[in-house]
């Protein structure tokens, strides 16, 4: 019974933690599965730290941290195997009891390890070293660490998942390599501490909300090989001034959404401007549309931007687009400026 009640709560705990299964280590194929496909009973310790040795790739998975230490080194091999994976790290489970990491200010993960989640209740973690081995951060992994002021992600790193960072409160300081390819969605949602940051050209796509109520976020540097700025991607931040990427074709819905912005460039490539995406940007006064290709403009797109705000926009599609943006209910006819 107590067996059955064990497999159970572990499993409940750790369902939003992520394995990972390679085929090699020279040509890695990555794939994120479910904790829930765990044995329980193949769990082992090793000092304080809990773990599952993975045959596909002959090497160590770290499941849980059952240690108090202020400082904590994560072991770079256990068992004579090289530890690839930090899956979980902060709940752990005795029995049928429930703990929490509220004690760990610190955390150094070895050279070597290849992708990292579950410091997600490390309450009072500050700070993080993450090695230029790693190449994915899993989702959630360091959801509500509201004392993680700084991070440094390496080069090596390909992809951040979906709230890897949201609401850590206190990270103020986020340098993101040339390397990574995505940013999941809500991946620093909530990080009302963040001011700037530097978006490298690696990236390619950066994910709903993934900047979204980072009210002191007023620096922002775009990829310029971003093609979609997505979904409420920096609604609510603090946004004065940003270059939309050339290669931009689409704005989605709420995509910059009550920010101070002063004026903004719509590059030629963009086609689709989404629902109240610059909506209650009330510092707006001037919007540069420079192309030709627009094909809709959303509900509220501009919706309550400065009132004096005038569009310039190219000469032979200046009746098009004053009908597109009157439809939209952006403004009312006759307070509109377009030149």
């Amino acid at each position: 019974m107590r067996k059955n009640i064990y497999r159970t709560m572990l499993m409940l705990c750790l369902a939003v933690s992520l394995f990972l299964v390679s085929k090699t280590d020279a040509q890695a194929s990555w794939q994120w599965e479910t904790i829930t496909r765990w044995n329980v009973e193949n769990v082992k310790t090793y000092d304080d730290f809990q773990y599952l040795y993975i045959s596909e790739t002959d090497s160590i998975r770290i499941v849980g941290y059952i240690g108090n230490a202020e400082s904590v080194v994560v072991p770079s091999e256990i068992e004579g195997k090289p530890v690839k994976m930090i899956a979980y790290f902060g709940d752990y489970i005795d029995n049928t009891i429930l703990y929490q990491n509220s004690v760990t200010k610190e955390i150094y993960i070895p050279d070597g390890v290849q992708a990292i989640g579950g410091f997600r209740v490390c309450t009072n973690l500050e700070k993080v070293r993450i090695p230029n081995s790693v190449q994915e951060i899993g989702e959630e992994a360091f959801i509500y660490c509201k004392k993680l002021k700084e991070i440094k992600l390496p080069s090596s790193l390909k992809k951040i998942g979906n709230s890897a960072f949201l609401n850590c409160e206190g990270l103020y300081k986020v340098d993101i390599a040339n390397g990574v390819k995505e940013i999941g969605d809500g991946a620093f949602g909530g990080c009302c501490s963040l001011k700037e940051v530097s978006i490298p050209n690696s990236v390619t796509k950066i994910g709903e909300e993934a900047f979204a109520f980072c009210n002191k976020l007023s620096k922002v540097k775009l990829s310029k090989n971003l093609k979609v700025i997505k979904k409420a991607c920096f609604s609510g931040c603090n946004i004065k001034s940003i270059q939309i990427p050339k290669k931009v074709t689409t704005i989605e819905e709420d995509a910059f959404a009550t920010n101070p912005i002063k004026e903004i460039t719509i590059p030629s490539n963009v086609k689709n401007i989404g629902t109240q995406s610059f909506a209650y940007c009330k510092k707006l006064k001037k919007v540069t549309i420079k192309g030709t290709k627009i094909k809709k403009i959303g509900k509220r797109a501009f919706y309550l931007v400065n009132k004096k705000a005038t569009f310039d926009v190219p000469n032979k599609c200046k009746k098009k687009y004053k009908k597109m943006l009157i439809k939209a209910n952006s403004f009312k006819e006759g307070k509109m400026k377009i030149k």
